[in-house]
């Protein structure tokens, strides 16, 4: 019984630390994640676009914020970085369009545009946060549309400036995912190395 409590309390100790050392370990990857973000917006050189990341910066970190990074087990914890299938895109519909990329050409149109034009959106609203009179949808690039914009429009559309892009998941998440696959061997040695540490003082003292 001596022996079993005795591994129980080994066991959690090292979850305590662990989870020290994953928490402390958190707002560094968090920083990374921004970063990655924050490198979307240099591929935008048209000012006119409403597809630009650096519009809807605050909303990645919000987002980031509600993100569960540390799973705690029975024995120990995991740390997560979100990937396209964990993160909540219900908010980022834009950041969700370019993680999974974009073939072909497309364009920005509002919805009084696609209502001029008598046509659809083929995806939705860039910023679901938008009141309907000012959400934004891209529309494949057509040889109609280029005719019509003139014609109907009275105005160049903007193109999306992430078109005929491969997914982009990797430059926003890939570098965190990186740091903590390089530093994960050194954290759990570090928690099990303070864990002995402080289980052979608490057994000195008795």
């Amino acid at each position: 019984m001596k022996l079993k409590r005795t591994i129980q309390y080994v066991d959690n100790e090292y979850r305590v630390n662990l989870l020290k050392i994953f928490k402390s370990n958190i707002p560094i990857v968090k920083e990374i994640l921004l970063d990655g973000y924050d490198e979307l917006s240099l591929l935008v050189t048209d000012e006119n676009s409403k597809a630009n990341p650096a519009q809807f910066r605050d909303v990645f970190e919000q987002s980031l914020n509600g993100f569960e990074f540390i799973k705690p087990r029975k024995s120990g914890a995991t740390f997560s970085v979100p990937n396209i299938a964990t993160f909540d895109f219900s908010k980022q519909t834009l950041l969700q369009q370019i993680m999974e990329g974009t073939p072909g050409n497309y364009v920005e149109m509002s919805a009084a545009d696609l209502n001029t034009l008598s046509m659809v959106p083929d995806t939705l609203p860039l910023n679901p946060l938008d009141s309907e009179d000012s959400q934004v949808f891209l529309k494949i690039y057509t040889d109609l549309i280029e005719q019509q914009e003139i014609s109907l429009l009275h105005k160049r559309l903007v193109r999306f400036p992430f078109s005929e892009s491969p997914p982009m998941e990797g430059q926003v998440f890939g570098e965190a995912r990186s740091y903590v696959k390089r530093n994960m061997s050194k954290w759990v040695k570090r928690a099990v190395v303070t864990s002995s540490r402080d289980v052979s003082q608490k057994y000195r003292r008795i």
